[in-house]
């Protein structure tokens, strides 16, 4: 099922918009986060209480993974980010905004780097304790590399994330 983009907004216009709700921290945890945004999210269990800045030089360390502003090759406007608690690694998703013009996040999941089996972060697949919750343990356990591909995420963001025609 396609998301749908608001048309002729461009990286800039995108990047003015997060800044004037407080940037992306207060859309993803703080006072600006919306509960379609929430929906949006909750198809993976991660935490947000940790997150890239799009204008900071500094990210996690997220091997292949670039923050920031981003024009997807179908022309939809993205701001990628990295975002994840203490306990788990971050995982990469894009803001965009939607066609009522309200701001709209995606998890891609092609050249994402989360537990596919769980749908969770890595490092979240067992907070309780119940074995070992290093994730170290758990990328053996479930055959899993902490790894990014920008092209397959832009290209799996640029097929589900579309205008309407």
């Amino acid at each position: 099922m396609s998301r749908y983009a608001k048309p002729n907004v461009t990286a800039d216009d995108l990047k003015e918009i997060i800044d004037s709700k407080g940037g992306v921290y207060e859309i993803l945890y703080g006072d600006s986060i919306t509960q379609q945004l929430i929906n949006d999210m909750k198809k993976i269990e991660f935490d947000c209480e940790n997150v890239t800045d799009p204008d900071d030089d500094e990210g996690f360390d997220m091997p292949g993974f670039q923050h920031g502003y981003d024009t997807l090759p179908n022309g939809v406007a993205v701001c990628w980010c990295g975002a994840g608690g203490d306990w788990e690694s971050p995982l990469a998703l894009c803001l965009y905004v939607g066609d009522n013009g309200a701001l709209r996040a995606y998890i891609p999941k092609n050249g994402n780097a989360y537990n596919f089996k769980t749908k969770k972060a890595i490092g979240n697949w067992n907070v309780w304790g119940d074995e070992s919750d290093d994730d170290e343990d758990e990328l053996e356990k479930f055959g899993l590399e902490y790894e990014f591909d920008m092209d397959k995420l832009r290209v799996d963001a640029a097929k589900r994330i579309q205008f309407k025609h």
